[in-house]
């Protein structure tokens, strides 16, 4: 059986995690400190099922039964769990899981002992990982569940895994990572490529906004263009024409202003831009012929 506890963060993670999971293994004694995104029902859903996934059934180990606080977020939960074979219980609103709230507590003293014993000031954001890290060392410990091993070697078979060359290392400390040269090499070729794409694509964006200004400018000489069209042929019309055609092209030309002023085609512009240069063609070779 588990039982987990919802925490909230001050800041979000570098993995984009605003909250976590803090579960202990009632059989083992097993503590794991579980990212989530938000405290929603989906995200915690995901969560636990990773945690069940990645640690329990991965090992041979079948959960059963969790149990957990009175959230609203839970209770969309239970009947998914359930789904899977899961058996989810809520204490009574009020109540807490008292077994991982004093699971948290000590947690909580480890963390102020750490971030106390560091020669600089942790950054928030890696608060999840520095809570991760103390749930990993507990389970290296004996505690009253697992005595007279450790929750590791019940639950995987095996302690944790030191490093190879470092086996000292722990939480917080600085190192100097050196990189091979075949590796720098390859992340050297990554970032010139990075690199190109970023110009190819301030090429493109350059060109996309180059095209639209035409396009634009276009639009507005199209638009003068059939005006002054619109004006010589209306023009034409009042002096030829009785009072009554005068009148019905007077009430006509706001109509047709407002057409061509609030022509929404911007696709068309070079089409558009190609008739009214040969309309203004059209217009200027009698002109020429006279003169």
């Amino acid at each position: 059986m588990l039982s987990i506890d919802t925490n909230e963060l001050t800041v979000k993670s570098p993995g984009g995690n605003l909250c976590y999971l803090d579960s202990l293994d009632e059989f083992s004694g097993d503590r794991q400190i579980t990212p989530c995104r938000s405290l929603s029902s989906a995200d915690i859903f995901k969560a636990i099922m990773e945690l069940v996934h990645t640690r329990y059934n991965a090992y041979g180990h079948r959960v059963s039964r969790i149990m957990a606080d009175s959230l609203p977020a839970f209770n969309p939960v239970i009947a998914i769990l359930g789904a899977v074979g899961i058996l989810m219980t809520l204490v009574a609103p009020g109540q807490h899981a008292q077994r991982v709230e004093r699971s948290i507590g000590s947690s909580a003293a480890w963390r102020r002992a750490v971030l106390a014993s560091l020669p600089y000031v942790l950054p928030l954001q890696y608060d999840l990982y520095l809570l991760m890290w103390i749930a990993d060392v507990a389970n290296g410990v004996p505690n009253v569940h697992s005595h007279p091993t450790v929750p590791d070697v019940l639950v995987t078979g095996r302690r944790r895994v030191e490093h190879y060359k470092y086996p000292e290392l722990r939480f917080g400390q600085t190192c100097m990572v050196q990189v091979s040269l075949e590796k720098r090499q390859t992340e050297l070729g990554y970032l010139i490529w990075r690199l190109r794409m970023f110009i190819r694509l301030n090429r493109v964006s350059a060109l996309v906004s180059r095209v639209l200004t035409l396009g634009i400018m276009s639009f507005f000489f199209r638009t003068v263009l059939l005006l002054f069209v619109q004006w010589l042929r209306l023009s034409s019309l009042i002096h030829s024409g009785g009072p009554l055609v005068r009148l019905c092209t007077l009430c006509l030309v706001p109509l047709r202003l407002t057409v061509l002023l609030r022509f929404p085609h911007f696709l068309v512009c070079f089409r558009m831009f190609s008739k009214g240069l040969f309309q203004l063609i059209l217009i200027l070779l009698p002109l020429g012929s006279l003169g």
